[in-house]
């Protein structure tokens, strides 16, 4: 989860304000119409970032954006997504498709043969992923290139709400 800084400009405080300000009804009207549009933004930074099956499955496909009255809350590897057989479980393993993985790292295990004898087993169990990238290659990029436009359609967004309330406009 990443939440975008309000304190990082004065005009998205001033959104803040003035949301807090407002009545109930346009509260909500700002967050359903701040949802629709945002949403998908992100969710297409997130299909555009993605280079292979498995982080569009993992991350791109379990993108959630949240929005309050006070901040935009972005997350991805929050739910099981499409398609996962095996037991891979992007709620638990969103972190390796995002900041790769060590490529050299092996297990030891004990295994045996069909007389009883035993012996052990070194695998490499995670050279599947991306090696260790500490910027992340998909969730992280696309926040770095989608932050200010975020804020640019939730502060659009609140004012046109505005506007069309003080208007009488129905949604």
């Amino acid at each position: 989860m990443f939440r975008l800084d309000v304190n990082s400009s004065r005009g998205i405080q001033a959104v803040v304000l003035s949301l807090s300000q407002a009545n109930r009804e346009v509260r909500k009207l700002v967050r359903q119409q701040s949802q629709a549009v945002i949403g998908p933004e992100f969710q297409k930074a997130m299909n555009e970032g993605a280079s292979d099956l498995m982080e569009s499955k993992g991350l791109a496909l379990t993108t959630k954006t949240t929005l309050s009255d006070r901040n935009v809350t972005l997350g991805t590897g929050t739910k099981k997504g499409p398609g996962f057989s095996g037991g891979f479980d992007p709620r638990i393993n969103a972190r390796v498709l995002e900041f790769g993985a060590k490529r050299d790292a092996v297990k030891t295990y004990r295994s045996h043969r069909k007389g009883g004898k035993t012996f052990n087993v070194t695998r490499h169990t995670q050279r599947q992923f991306k090696p260790n990238k500490r910027a992340g290659y998909v969730f992280y990029p696309a926040i770095a290139q989608m932050a200010p436009r975020i804020l640019s359609l939730w502060t659009q967004t609140v004012v046109r709400t505005f506007h069309d309330a003080m208007e009488g406009k129905a949604p």
